[in-house]
């Protein structure tokens, strides 16, 4: 899996070829790393049409960084969620700048996104954009009078030597009330400085999307060309080139791919995101958390969610269960679905093709330390209990007297036998020790187990909803749903990175940490928010059938040419 989480991509220059047309390797490339479970947002020193022009091309829709940073958009056609504006009274100040430098400025007046440039009079300077887009501009008799309101930014266009004199002047002249941003136009051939709001370029505003995201810098690979790409391509976690760039822009980088003219975003996005170029699909392996994830909070699988998972296996794709529950509690998952699934249980000390088959794989905990975690365990207002292979009668065993027992092991007589002497009695390495309790007192207990068993087993502390309590789990050292999830994968030959998993909860932190892709429902944890690549909607929202169709589905379904 790479290493990036997010594409930003320059549009002139980069994205598009010389004659500002999406290349179709350039545009698959992009499709692949969007379905692989990548971001990618165009970084862009266009307003909203132009930027509309570059989307229309794609065909589908992208997050944007416009005005380079003044204008962040989830999607064209939207209002901006985040607008940095330049104020009239530093604009005035700029066209009296230009025009002592004897240049005409364009101003960008945009509020209605309609790509409105306001000026005064016509001049050299302005004529390369007059000339191509007569139909956006609005003739002002007194350009300074009209700048009574904040504006997107000025501009200025001309030969390099006096513009960048001119971007000389201006940083002095404003001292930081603005950013002044010099730049080359290989569409009209001639170079202009940008006037925009103070702290806007493309990569703070790469950074807030990124964040917004749950992203971290390093974690965004930048791809660009041009001056006002410097920034980006120096603060990302890996800066890219083209071979089109400007000498400056290219020793800037930590690496130069070929121009745009022979698809070198393709080939950048190919090399950071190997796995998104395989033959489809990706993702063979699809692993889902039960209660919270393929559960919705009053505990039922909703038919939208039955229905993805179902399309999910029609695709050819392995669809396993990951959870805590035991082969019996499992069993009522695939009954709730309607169809039989892989099942990793008990945190994946247990897997096996369907709840109730034999096991393909089981981690036991050694009884030395399974007697140390009951005889820790049993303390005044604490439930200890030890679960043992499904397989063998009865599946858990219980100290007496067993009242302060989880529901479940209440509800479960038959299938447990009451011990006076649990530590001493146990024959067997079992499964897990499970402890339930009061938050208080199991939380410092999970320090004591912690502390007393160290490296030797997982200590596993979490939220016990049933029971308004809180449970700890002891397995077998480097025992998690993850470590199951693997055992499934490769019994299946399938290799790590071509599972996508779907969790909630504390236990889920290690399979959304190493999957090929990790996506965290929206009630998730924070723990498991910030260990996943993507978050969708929560339980209650059917997040598990977003992802699936975000993920599988709809790519599938757009490389077989039908509606996505």
């Amino acid at each position: 899996m790479s290493r990036f989480r997010l594409a930003a991509i320059d549009v002139d220059g980069t994205l598009t070829d010389p004659d500002d047309r999406l290349r179709p390797a350039v545009r698959e490339a992009v499709r692949a790393v969007l379905r692989a479970g990548g971001r990618v947002v165009l970084a862009t020193g266009r307003g909203p049409v132009a930027g509309g022009q570059t989307i229309a091309q794609l065909g589908f829709d992208l997050p944007l960084v416009l005005a380079n940073g003044a204008l962040l958009h989830d999607r064209l056609g939207e209002p901006p969620w985040r607008r940095r504006l330049l104020p009239p009274a530093v604009a005035r100040q700029v066209v009296r700048l230009h025009r002592a430098a004897g240049m005409e400025p364009l101003v960008y007046d945009d509020p209605a996104a309609t790509g409105q440039v306001l000026l005064e009079r016509a001049a050299p300077s302005n004529a390369p954009f007059a000339e191509r887009h007569p139909q956006r501009l609005l003739w002002e008799p007194d350009l300074l009078a009209a700048l009574d309101r904040d504006v997107l930014l000025t501009t200025c266009l001309g030969e390099e030597r006096p513009i960048r004199a001119l971007s000389e002047d201006l940083a002095a002249a404003l001292d930081g009330q603005a950013t002044v941003q010099p730049l080359y136009h290989p569409k009209y051939q001639c170079w202009s400085v940008d006037v925009l709001a103070p702290g806007c370029c493309k990569w703070l505003g790469v950074l807030a999307c990124a964040e917004r995201w749950g992203i971290a810098g390093d974690e965004v690979l930048a791809i660009g060309d041009g001056l006002n790409d410097l920034p980006l391509l120096q603060g990302a976690g890996w800066g890219v080139a083209m071979g089109n760039a400007a000498p400056e822009v290219q020793a800037a980088a930590d690496e130069v791919v070929p121009d745009n003219a022979h698809d070198g975003v393709a080939v950048a996005l190919r090399r950071h995101w190997p796995a998104a170029f395989e033959p489809w699909p990706v993702w063979r392996l699809v692993a889902l958390d039960a209660d919270g994830t393929l559960f919705d909070s009053t505990g039922r699988i909703t038919p939208a969610v039955r229905s993805a998972v179902a399309a999910t296996q029609a695709l050819g794709v392995e669809v396993v269960v990951a959870t805590a529950r035991e082969a019996v509690g499992a069993s009522h998952i695939t009954q709730a679905l309607g169809f039989a699934v892989g099942a990793v249980m008990v945190n994946g000390a247990l897997v096996a093709p369907t709840p109730l088959a034999r096991p393909w794989h089981r981690r036991r905990l050694a009884r030395k330390i399974a007697r140390a975690a009951v005889l820790v365990g049993q303390r005044p207002g604490l439930a200890v209990s030890v679960w043992h292979d499904p397989r063998r009668r009865p599946c858990v065993e219980v100290p007496a007297p067993w009242r302060h027992q989880p529901r479940f092991v209440r509800e479960q007589r038959r299938r447990v036998r009451v011990s006076r002497n649990l530590a001493g009695r146990l024959r067997h390495d079992p499964l897990v020790v499970a402890i339930n309790g009061p938050p208080v007192q199991i939380g410092r207990l999970a320090t004591t187990l912690q502390r007393l068993l160290g490296r030797r087993a997982e200590v596993l502390h979490a939220p016990y909803p049933p029971d308004r309590s809180r449970v700890i789990n002891v397995f077998a050292r480097g025992c998690n749903k993850w470590s199951g999830i693997q055992a499934y994968a490769r019994h299946r030959g399938l290799r790590d990175d071509a599972v996508l998993a779907i969790g909630d909860g504390e236990n889920d932190v290690p399979m959304l940490q190493a999957a090929g892709l990790g996506v965290a429902m929206g009630n998730a944890t924070p723990a498991a928010r910030a260990a996943a690549d993507v978050v969708v909607a929560d339980c209650d929202h059917d997040g598990v059938a977003e992802a699936l169709r975000r993920y599988l589905l709809e790519p599938a379904a757009a490389l077989e040419g039908e509606p996505a």
